[in-house]
């Protein structure tokens, strides 16, 4: 139980003379029998047990769980569809294109069915390569995100109602105004948009200020800080598109200003494969991974991605405590 079997992976795979393998199409214990953790659907219990065991592991070691720490070497193929079910409740994208038997009349669904994980994955592969969202704009500025996350970020808006939003990666500013906007439209909240080397024709709000620094530094910190206060609720979108550490050393800058039942959000995590641009290297996607092990306070929350479509997934990282 606990991260009992986590622990013997991650001894043995850390010896300097073992090779990390994963056999690709072999079905987890888990997948078979509805793990009572990673098949819980509620998210927030799912992440309370996880927290649980995962700082029974800290008390018991002295330390967070880390694991190998090394490149993992798959091997194996998926041979047949059924196979390839990620889950034990979906099913694969080829078994949902043939429909499943119903006894409900042709028409509106009276019940929601999951979307099968890689029927999900390729859409946000075919949508990236599609070019689509490069054209997307918000009152005539490009805004370079999928169209369903700014839904999800006014839901976030409109729900948390943050006295400040902090944005790193300003880019051409379309984003920022994009949030700004929201806030006007609610009549509360302030964005705070920091990047290096700031462009000149970034769009002016009432209700934006600009910090012209590295985001992760000191400089940046102190005026961000200086601007929000002690007792703000606050809102974090890390948008940079950065390596994984880099991506982690501006969560750690602006993770304790997030206010609980607020949100940290890490964007662009699907760089690495995750499904795409898989030369990137260790991106945003990774660095989550890095700060859920480290930072039980922050879960995922699931119900931000409720469209299929995010180049976020896994990303909307809420604060439970």
């Amino acid at each position: 139980g606990g991260f009992a079997n986590l622990e013997l992976y991650e001894r043995l795979g850390s010896a300097p003379d073992i090779t990390v393998a994963s056999i690709i199409g072999e079905g987890s214990f888990h997948q078979v029998h509805g793990g009572v953790t990673t098949n819980q659907p509620d998210a927030d219990l799912r992440h309370a047990r996880v927290n649980g065991y995962r700082e029974h592991f800290a008390g018991l070691r002295g330390r967070q769980f880390r694991g190998p720490n090394k490149p993992i070497h798959y091997v194996g193929r998926v041979l047949s569809p059924q196979a390839r079910r990620t889950r034990a409740r979906r099913l694969t994208a080829e078994m949902f294109g043939r429909g499943a038997a119903s006894p409900e009349p042709d028409g509106l669904p009276t019940a929601p069915s999951p979307v099968p994980e890689d029927l999900r994955s390729d859409f946000i592969e075919a949508v990236w390569r599609s070019l689509a969202w490069d054209h997307l704009t918000w009152l005539g500025r490009p805004v370079l995100s999928a169209p369903t996350d700014l839904l999800a970020y006014q839901q976030i808006i409109d729900s948390v109602r943050p006295d400040w939003i902090i944005e790193t990666g300003t880019g051409n500013g379309g984003r920022t105004l994009f949030m700004a906007s929201v806030c006007e439209l609610i009549d509360h909240g302030r964005v705070v948009s920091v990047g290096e080397h700031l462009a000149e024709d970034l769009p002016l709000h009432s209700r934006v200020v600009y910090v012209d620094a590295p985001p992760a530094s000191e400089l940046a910190q102190g005026r961000v800080r200086e601007l929000v206060g002690e007792h703000a609720r606050v809102l974090v979108i890390l948008g940079g598109c950065l390596p994984a550490e880099e991506t982690r050393r501006e969560f750690e800058a602006y993770a304790s200003l997030v206010s609980v039942g607020s949100y940290a959000v890490v964007t662009d995590t699907i760089v690495n494969g995750n499904p795409v641009w898989a030369g990137f290297g260790p991106g945003p996607g990774e660095a989550v991974k890095t700060i859920l092990s480290r930072h039980g306070e922050f879960g995922f929350d699931p119900e931000l991605e409720r469209y299929s479509l995010t180049f976020n997934p896994g990303g909307f990282l809420k604060r439970t405590r």
